[in-house]
């Protein structure tokens, strides 16, 4: 059509190829993530069936309008469709959505080497306990674990008014530590979710570390453990000090964002399971030994530890 010039319609089709995408890819990784492995091909079946009526039943409306109104309305309503049902994604189920987003930030701040992922369950709960270096680590944790988890969030920012629906749509878990009936009613959610089939991840030590040694562990996931019929799974993250918001040692502030400090290669191991009853002691041991498997992962055959040592001398 003499209407809508090749720029023209390679944009709007772009405009309208994203708005699909933005709805349709959340969409099947919701499906994905609450279907079991028997359930999915026919979910994913019927969707496909669906999908292919309204293409059908929308060439034939395309046909009809491309003979009242030109070439260059109907593209934009199309788009005008798709961006709508992308919205209605987003405030609908934004889990989905921000995941794919925080996974592609991931994948942008860090050059990651992830192993062990074929130790997360693909149907069942379980409850991640990871190590605590920078303020990104959800993030880390998002674009290595091929599962939609949930976090702990402190229950004053919760409650903020206004960000209290996304928080929940998220499915954060709202901790207030100073308040013992608030922690039983934290543990219950913990586990709620946990044997629900969901994944729950905790830093338990309570803190960032500002040294970048592995603290103690806190007895509280011993009180999640206690009610859940799930493994627990530990979680190492090395390389990350230096990266932006991480606490090098000796600084009382943290690492601002820069542009230097980005793209830093960083490794994450994930470990075996271990049972629902093991002690913090013990999840902390195990968290330890991937510790030493990411340092022989990160050394290079040809370097060794004091040249590391001389490097950071030198630099800090």
């Amino acid at each position: 059509n003499s209407t809508l010039g090749t720029l023209s319609f390679g944009v709007v089709l772009f405009i309208g190829a994203v708005g699909a995408g933005l709805f349709k890819i959340p969409l099947n990784s919701w499906m994905q993530e609450r279907s079991s492995s028997e359930e999915l091909p026919r979910h994913l079946a019927y969707l496909n069936m669906i999908v292919f009526l309204i293409v059908l039943i929308s060439s034939g409306l395309f046909a009809v309008a491309i003979t009242t109104y030109d070439s260059f309305f109907v593209f934009k309503l199309i788009n005008v469709i798709c961006i709508g049902l992308a919205l209605v994604m987003l405030f609908k189920n934004p889990s989905e959505f921000l995941r794919i987003l925080i996974y592609l930030i991931a994948k942008w701040i860090y050059k990651m080497n992830i192993n062990g992922t074929g130790n997360i369950p693909k149907d069942s709960g379980a409850l991640i306990v990871a190590n605590h270096l920078s303020f990104m680590d959800f993030i880390l944790i998002v674009g290595a674990v091929p599962r939609q988890i949930r976090y702990v969030m402190f229950k004053g920012i919760y409650n903020i008014r206004g960000l209290k629906w996304l928080f929940k749509s998220l499915n954060m878990i709202p901790i207030s530590p100073r308040n013992k009936n608030d922690l039983d009613e934290f543990n219950s959610l913990c586990q709620q979710q946990i044997n629900q089939g969901h994944v729950v991840v905790i830093f338990a030590e309570g803190m960032i570390t500002r040294n970048g040694h592995t603290h103690e562990f806190k007895r509280g996931l011993e009180h999640i453990g206690q009610g859940i019929n799930a493994p627990i799974i530990p979680l190492h993250m090395d390389g990350v000090l230096g990266s932006p918001f991480t606490y090098l040692a000796g600084k009382t502030k943290a690492e601002k964002f820069q542009f230097k400090n980005l793209r830093k290669e960083v490794f994450v191991n994930i470990g075996s399971h271990l049972p629902p009853s093991a002690t913090a002691f013990e999840v902390r041991q195990a968290v330890m030994e991937l510790n030493a498997e990411n340092l022989s992962n990160r050394i290079k055959d040809n370097q060794l530890i004091h040249h590391d040592f001389i490097k950071y001398s030198l630099t800090n």
